[in-house]
């Protein structure tokens, strides 16, 4: 189980109830914010930081962090983070102008999706569909991407959600792929693990 302390990254075991790890991958950033966390290529824990919108990781195998640098040289959130099968990371931003970022790990190449005259205020949105590709929405526009290539699509064009297990900013449940129901109270300071066959 991975969660941020502020900017500090929290690793914990849930079957001996031990906590692993924990150290700061970008000292310059205070938080992680949103759903901005995710499994992604090569068994690596991703996450976008806030208020410089950078992109970190975390290896559980050597426990080596990694600053990969910042999504947007302006926008201070990143709220949702997706990753594909072909090792390209999906950043939706803002709050100030809605961004959509594709960063590639192998070269650092990044690709914003949305024009710089169509992006209105909010945060972009990413997610990955139940068909494993990456689904952006930036205002009323709406994309599908792999690979860090995005096509514009209508809406009714967009996959239903595959859950990923991200427990977002101000959510107290989520769903990991497996089924397993995790539901958190933090002033109560109780985890509680469902199992999909209902055993707590």
């Amino acid at each position: 189980f991975y969660t941020f302390a502020g900017k500090t990254l929290l690793e914990f075991d849930l079957q001996k109830r031990q906590w692993l790890f924990h150290g700061v991958p970008a000292p310059t950033e205070s938080c992680v914010t949103g759903s901005a966390m995710v499994d992604g290529p090569g068994g690596l824990i991703f996450a976008g930081t806030y208020p410089h919108c950078r992109l970190i990781s975390y290896d559980p195998q050597t426990q080596e962090m990694r600053d990969w640098g910042q999504l947007d040289e302006a926008e201070h959130y990143v709220n949702y983070l997706v990753a594909d099968d072909a090792g390209w990371l999906y950043a939706g931003i803002g709050t100030a102008r809605q961004n959509v970022v594709a960063f590639n790990l192998a070269t650092g190449e990044r690709v914003q999706f949305p024009d710089e005259d169509n992006r209105p205020v909010g945060t972009g949105y990413v997610f990955l569909g139940t068909d494993g590709k990456v689904y952006a929405r930036v205002g009323e526009t709406w994309w599908r991407a792999y690979a860090g290539r995005a096509e514009e699509i209508a809406k009714d064009q967009v996959a239903a959600v595959q859950p990923t297990g991200a427990i977002g900013w101000g959510q107290t449940k989520g769903t990991l792929p497996d089924g397993t129901r995790v539901t958190l109270n933090l002033p109560g300071r109780v985890l509680q693990v469902v199992n999909p066959d209902g055993e707590v």
